[in-house]
Parts: C-alpha cells; sequence; structure tokens
C-alpha cells in the first residue's frame, strides 16, 4: 500500500522547511522500497507505542523545485535525537555514525551537509531520513533546505551553542 505523498515546494533562494514527512517503523539499512508510510507532522516526537515496534525508522520527504540552484545548497537537520543518515535522492549525503550498538550519539548536535548540486533534480526530489533512538527519546525536527552561505552559518551557531559552550566549560 502507498502512503500518502507529501510534496512541498522548496525555493532555491530562500531557505525552506520541510515540516511534513511520510514515516514507517523499520531496522533495515536501506531505503524501504514497499510497505505502508504514515503522513506525520515534523517535529516528529516518538511514541511509548512507536517503540513497542522497534527503536529505528525511515522518514520519507518530497520535494519540489521549480528549477535547479545556482548557488551549493545545504540541508540542516537542528538536532536528532539519537543518531541519524540522511539520503537524496537515493543517494547518501550525510551520516550521523553508527546505528550498530554502541550507536552514534549526536542528541544535541547539528547535523549538516552541502550535497552536489548534480543529485538535485528539477520537479520532485526526495529525501529518506534514517533514524536510531533510545526509549522515549526519539525526535526528528523539522528539516530546512536552502542557500549553503546562510545555513552554513546557522549550522556553526547552533554547533557552538548546543554543545561548544558546554565542551567550553565543563572540559
Amino acid at each position: 500500500m502507498l502512503g500518502v505523498f507529501v510534496l512541498l515546494v522548496v525555493s532555491v533562494n530562500s531557505v525552506s522547511v520541510l515540516d511534513r514527512a511520510e514515516f514507517r517503523v523499520d531496522p533495515s539499512p536501506t531505503i524501504p522500497l514497499e510497505g505502508s508510510w504514515q503522513s506525520i507532522p515534523l517535529k516528529d516526537w516518538w511514541t511509548a507505542e512507536r517503540y513497542e515496534q522497534g527503536n529505528h525508522g525511515w522518514y520519507r520527504i518530497h520535494f519540489e523545485l521549480n528549477e535547479l540552484p545556482t548557488e551549493r545548497l545545504g540541508i540542516l537537520i537542528r538536532r536528532v535525537n539519537m543518531n541519524a543518515e540522511v539520503h537524496l535522492n537515493g543517494e547518501l549525503v550525510l551520516s550521523g555514525g553508527r546505528f550498530e550498538e554502541p550507536v552514534a550519539r549526536n542528541w544535541n548536535h547539528p547535523l549538516y551537509t552541502t550535497p552536489v548540486q548534480s543529485l538535485f533534480r528539477v520537479g520532485t526530489n526526495t529525501l529518506h531520513v534514517r533514524h536510531a533512538s533510545y526509549a522515549v527519546s526519539g525526535s526528528l525536527p523539522e528539516i530546512y533546505i536552502g542557500p549553503a552561505s546562510v545555513l552554513s552559518t546557522e549550522a556553526e551557531t547552533l554547533a557552538l551553542m548546543q554543545s561548544g559552550i558546554a565542551d567550553f566549560c565543563f572540559l
């Protein structure tokens, strides 16, 4: 059964917020091609009921580009709990690290990447986000796509605020 097709139009000249996704609990390390997806809003907090099904899942987000970007685009996840990786149109573009125990702990770090421009296409593009979490702590916020010149500064600021200051004070 096919899930609901969520489509967001992304402007290549400004930062766009992807705040709708489709989700499925699935421990597979590869992008699921079949099965049902549930339409959900982002920010997504994992429920106790979801943990009864498993602690690994996939998000699927479709977005539309009316034109190819002339400036490099970035993809920013402000914070994820616990780990994530991002695929753009089937290609891995960002990995937060290990999904096997011990799972990489990215709970307080922004995840940011600037995929090569050739991965974007005019028309429908798809992000798949693989997610691993621990009980009662999983979450995935909105995802931002926009000019790298803007999002790289945001990612650096978030890294400083979310972990750099604590590192300075307590290490």
